[in-house]
């Protein structure tokens, strides 16, 4: 069977047979990062042009929402909030703010209806050129898109799945158990309950982009690790998340439900209360700066980022353990936006009974349309197996094709007779590499396909390649990918970590003697490379260690600030001439400067 999995903003993929064969984001073909509500034609196109057929031959198309539910369905919880807020902000808000809301919501009812969506897909596949009948289109619900797309990704056979986001239509929370192949729902929580929506609110108050920079606010947020003890946030971010034996509870009033005259994402309650205990602590405008630089950076704004990351954190954990013990699994899998939050992963493993944890590279939307093209295949009786081989789901090219792009442009190159001794070397005198090879990654990180790479004992290297490569904030922290048998070296309380999605306590060692790989609270973001599923990363960590004492390297994402990870051979040239890199590396070539 062959199915066309989409989420309508983001990113497509492609079923044939019994599982997913093709995955492509649709920001990495077109050089937008996160350009979202963009319908994905080029990932679209990529996926039936690297699989030789065409859109004749997609016997369905599987959308990770699910837009029956609109605008009628909908309408009532959103109406329901909307009369719950209704009197506390009667007299507050302008008639400009009030009218903008409603409007608002009804613009975002009509949008996602299904008649409505159907034409978008179809005015899209004809400017693509497509003729003929449009495949049916099937909608499925976007919490149980996130739920098939983290349990079929996974090697469990059960296992107990939870979903936090924004929201799904109308869920914001999710909990299933997964056992002998059925799916059950636990719980869930609906709109305006929301984690992704807290975080969010709280990311736009600090002055970065909601829906986009929340790994910056949980970065930020390490550095009031050092002054937790006097935190007056700690306590008071109760008034709007309050954590319960089972779960949590939130004031809506705070997020989308009111006047809303700073910022989409957040009431001016919020700021009444931020500002009625500190008067300092307005929000922040994108780029506003003090005169100690980023304004975000202030302590008291620190202090808040830290008391919003450490209640997400307890929310989750709590949430967790009353999954596992509705369910009786030990396994859990784990998907949606929120879990986009490494920290919050990694307390949850360290917090709860499970024994094995899953979270797919891509558990924020882009990911979802593989949930629902599985939904979909397994709702028509095919036989799913489940995703073995990340590797070859995104766009690679021949040493042919860099051979051409590289001639073409004048560039000169060398074919070593060893890339791996060649890299290893490079890595050991501290040169900064392009590692670009194999199938372009699945989700955020960079997991060896598209890295940069870089020697993780040399002092100075993060304000290096923050500095002339990155473009970004000095504060932020990189990462180390290591291989499997060395990875009790790097990382206290040790676990598989092929995504780079779990934080672990770093080890004294690595704290002493690797201070680049490491956050400012003791913490690493790492990957754990294992030799069947990524040969050839493993074999350069090899080589790598052989010279450095350790199979181990600083690992970033091939891109630069505002920019998505490197697709093609153009994007690394581009990329490797724009920076200070040193060398690149395209499959078995290596360009110099």
């Amino acid at each position: 069977m062959i199915i066309l999995g989409l989420d309508i903003g983001s990113s497509a993929c492609l079923f044939m047979g019994h599982t997913i064969v093709s995955f492509c984001q649709e920001e990495r073909l077109i050089g937008l990062k996160k350009r979202v509500n963009l319908f994905p034609r080029e990932a679209v196109k990529w996926c039936l042009e690297h699989n030789n057929i065409s859109l004749t031959d997609v016997e369905m198309i599987a959308v990770s929402w699910d837009c029956t539910k609109y605008p009628f369905k909908m309408f009532k919880p959103l109406l329901i909030q909307k009369m719950r807020n209704k009197r506390r902000y009667s007299g507050k808000k302008p008639d400009s703010v009030r009218t903008r809301s409603v409007n608002a919501a009804i613009e975002y009812l009509l949008a996602n209806s299904p008649s409505t969506v159907r034409s978008l897909i179809r005015d899209n596949l004809r400017i693509m050129g497509f003729k003929g009948p449009i495949p049916e289109i099937v909608f499925v619900s976007h919490h149980l898109s996130h739920a098939y797309q983290a349990y079929y990704q996974s090697q469990f056979k059960d296992s107990a799945i939870l979903i936090a986001d924004g929201s799904g239509e109308e869920n914001c929370i999710s909990a299933y158990s997964m056992k002998n192949g059925a799916l059950e729902r636990l719980f869930d929580y609906n709109i305006p309950e929301s984690l992704g929506w807290f975080y969010s609110a709280f990311t736009a108050y600090l002055g970065f982009i909601p829906n986009r920079d929340e790994s910056k606010m949980m970065g930020l947020a390490a550095y009031g690790n050092v002054r937790q003890q006097h935190n007056p946030w700690i306590e008071r971010i109760n008034h709007i998340l309050s954590i319960t034996a089972d779960g949590y509870r939130i004031h809506p009033g705070y997020l989308k439900f009111g006047g809303n005259e700073y910022h989409p994402n957040y009431t001016d309650s919020l700021v009444d209360f931020i500002t009625s205990y500190d008067t300092d602590l307005y929000p922040i405008g994108l780029g506003e700066m003090s005169e100690q630089g980023n304004k975000y950076l202030l302590e008291k704004y620190v202090d808040v980022a830290f008391a919003v990351q450490l209640q997400l954190e307890r929310a989750v954990i709590s949430l967790a353990r009353r999954l596992v013990s509705l369910s009786g699994l030990r396994n859990l899998c784990l998907a949606g936006g929120v879990f986009m939050n490494c920290k919050a992963n990694g307390s949850i493993l360290d917090n709860t009974d499970i024994d094995n944890l899953f979270v797919p590279p891509a558990a924020s939307d882009e990911g979802a349309c593989m949930g629902a093209a599985f939904y979909v295949a397994k709702q028509e009786g095919v036989s799913i197996s489940k995703i073995k081989d990340y590797n070859t789901l995104g766009p690679r090219y021949s040493n042919d094709t860099i051979v051409r792009i590289l001639k073409n442009n004048g560039i000169r190159y060398e074919l070593p007779s060893d890339v791996y001794e060649s890299t290893a070397h490079f890595v050991e005198n501290t040169k900064t590499v392009g590692w670009f090879r194999g199938g372009l990654e699945i989700g955020a990180r960079a997991l060896g396909n598209r890295s940069i790479l870089a020697n993780p004992f040399s002092k100075g290297m993060k304000d290096h390649l923050n500095n002339t490569i990155k473009y970004r904030e000095r504060w932020r922290p990189y990462c180390p990918s290591v291989n499997n048998e060395y990875a009790d070296n790097v990382m206290r309380h040790r676990a598989e970590v092929p995504f780079m999605n779990i934080a672990r306590g770093a080890t004294q060692y690595v704290i002493d003697e690797a201070p680049d790989v490491v956050h400012v609270d003791n913490t690493i973001r790492p990957q754990t490379v294992d030799k069947k599923h990524c040969p050839n990363f493993h074999l350069l960590l090899d080589r790598i260690g052989n010279k450095i004492g350790a199979p181990m390297v600083l690992n970033t994402s091939f891109n630069i600030r505002g920019k998505p990870i490197v697709c093609s051979p153009y994007d690394a040239i581009s990329t490797f001439y724009s920076t200070n890199l040193d060398k690149l590396v395209l499959e078995d070539i290596i360009v110099h400067k």
